[in-house]
């Protein structure tokens, strides 16, 4: 019942989100637009938006060898593009949970430390992206409510961050502070919550490495920076000019708003908050749309050819 209720929110939110980004868009106009969509960049887009995923692939492999060295690289990427499509084509992100299985099980390691080091990849890519939204922030004041949405974000990252290096080097008093915190839940429900969070803290090894977890940030800062380049060729293809800060703010909202509730491949999230980061900075709603329907579909339809290559390869299924 609870994961009904879950995919019919992520329902409600998408639909919600599409109307509002389109209730006042010409979508004869808007298609006249994408109809000029230079291919040619566009192809020339996929090997520099392939680039940032084979990046994410190296930093995941770097952050594991603290739990298992020898992990091949082939089998990283394997797993994070399977998992990848898994999030476009499935609701609930669970492809989060299906990288860790298969990187779990073909390694013969704790799947809950494999998680740890999946949850610590997206809590290193939520404070880069907020690192992102103060160098716009710096240059481009922007509105009190998109403000207020940066600050509380960035608590939730930066505190997930200090409760997982608590946890590493106070794992015994987190683990007793946590188990207390859980007192609502059923007696059964928090032993096996605590059973996985003791192997959980075995992915986290690379935060006792202060050198090493900057290089990490370093790495995701020129991640993201690759994911940027790709944003601003998809608006060379449509022949947009969007100034740069413009393009940040958009990278920044949509991976912000597709940690919303959403439908399958974040439909509604994507498009809404590109649009409305392009509206911030007085770029026309329709200029704005097609950037994002084009952006988002390009996104898709790149991840899940390589994920399902990478399915029928490694012979699994998505149902």
């Amino acid at each position: 019942m609870k994961r009904i209720v879950k995919i019919a929110l992520g329902l409600i939110v998408s639909i919600t989100l599409i109307y509002f980004a389109f209730k006042n868009i010409n979508l004869s106009g808007l298609m006249e637009i994408i109809s000029k969509t230079n291919i040619l960049i566009l192809f020339a887009t996929i090997p520099v938006f392939l680039l940032s995923y084979l990046l994410r692939a190296f930093r995941w492999r770097w952050i594991i060898q603290d739990l298992k060295n020898g992990v091949g690289f082939g089998s990283i990427t394997s797993a994070l593009f399977i998992g990848t499509a898994v999030n476009n084509l499935m609701p609930l992100r669970a492809g989060e949970v299906t990288k860790a299985y298969i990187i779990g099980k073909k390694e013969n390691v704790s799947k809950s430390a494999i998680f740890a080091t999946v949850l610590l990849e997206r809590i290193i890519d939520g404070l880069t992206i907020i690192l992102f939204l103060l160098f716009v922030i710096l240059f481009h004041p922007l509105e009190g409510q998109m403000q207020y949405s940066g600050i509380f974000i960035t608590v939730v990252f930066f505190g997930a961050l200090v409760f997982f290096y608590a946890l590493l080097v106070k794992k015994e008093k987190t683990l007793i502070a946590t188990g207390r915190l859980m007192f609502f839940l059923p007696g059964k429900y928090r032993k096996f919550i605590m059973r996985k969070m003791e192997y959980f803290v075995a992915g986290l090894m690379i935060l006792k490495n202060l050198g090493k977890l900057a290089l990490l940030f370093l790495l995701s800062i020129t991640i993201w920076l690759v994911e940027l380049a790709t944003f601003w060729m998809v608006a060379a293809s449509l022949g947009l000019e969007i100034p740069l800060l413009a393009l940040v703010l958009a990278l920044v909202l949509i991976n912000i708003g597709i940690m919303l509730p959403s439908s399958p491949a974040y439909i509604g999230n994507f498009e809404f908050f590109g649009i409305t980061a392009l509206a911030s900075f007085g770029i026309a709603n329709i200029e704005a749309a097609s950037f994002s329907v084009v952006l988002h579909a390009f996104v898709f339809s790149v991840l899940v050819i390589f994920g399902l290559f990478y399915m029928w390869k490694e012979g699994y299924k998505i149902l």
